[in-house]
């Protein structure tokens, strides 16, 4: 049994597992705390977006937007891990699981 961590240390997911699972079990998406009641502070997000991702503020900016658009999305286990990571930031999100053919994956 061959085991694949994603996110900071575990390396990126091979691609064909990935493919694999997004065929198997469709696309997830993060989506952030309701607007109205508390909007997470737009620096949180892109800090937690960095350090999962790299580069610099303007791709965190844009993965932002990406997210609030609904079109940020991957396999479950990698949205989960971001959920994670934002929680843990104090951000309200969560992991959505996307209807079939809502596969815009990132």
């Amino acid at each position: 049994m061959t085991l694949h961590e994603c996110g900071p240390g575990g390396g990126d997911m091979p691609e064909d597992l990935r493919g694999r699972l997004l065929a198997e079990h469709g696309a997830a998406r993060v989506a952030l705390g309701d607007p109205p009641a508390r909007p997470p502070r737009p620096a949180t997000v892109m800090k937690v977006l960095r350090a999962e991702f790299g580069g610099g503020l303007a791709d965190a900016k844009r993965m932002l937007q990406q997210i609030r658009d609904g079109v940020f999305v991957g396999t479950m286990p990698e949205t989960a891990l971001l959920v994670e990571r934002l929680r843990a930031a104090g951000v309200e999100a969560e992991a959505e699981r996307l209807p079939p053919g809502g596969d815009q994956v990132r």
